[in-house]
């Protein structure tokens, strides 16, 4: 990654302050000693992690990746992680996609063309989305 601290953010002073202070009250309330988070690599999650980290601390975040597949997006989620200062698992979801293709395959079956592949790309998310 190299370059600046990554919890460095560019954002306005007064929209660092709501949105830390956003996440720490949510915390509180919840009566949770941390955040767990999906981190898939790309920027907006990265951006939450970061923001997370800053608000109650790198050692109060942990971030997970759950590819479905080998992706290079899983590598960039451990880069972040670890460019971040927080801890990091992956669990891969690769059975648990291949489960729910077989289950829905009398729906998938009757579904075509552009329809099927928006389902059959929307899986994984939702699957994560459950997961967290």
């Amino acid at each position: 990654m190299g370059g600046p601290d990554p919890l460095t953010l560019t954002l306005p002073p007064h929209t660092q302050t709501v949105l830390t202070q956003f996440l720490q009250d949510r915390l509180a309330a919840a009566g949770a000693r941390g955040y767990l988070l999906g981190l898939s690599g790309g920027l907006d999650s990265a951006v939450v992690a970061a923001l997370c980290a800053r608000a109650v601390g790198q050692e109060n975040v942990t971030a997970i990746s759950m590819p479905a597949r080998p992706v290079p997006s899983s590598d960039l989620a451990r880069d972040w992680a670890t460019a971040l200062g927080i801890r990091f698992q992956s669990l891969p979801i690769d059975e648990l996609y291949k489960k729910s293709r077989e289950l829905l395959k009398p729906l998938l079956e009757q579904t075509e063309g552009q329809r099927r592949a928006a389902a059959l790309a929307n899986m994984p998310p939702r699957l994560r989305m459950t997961a967290l």
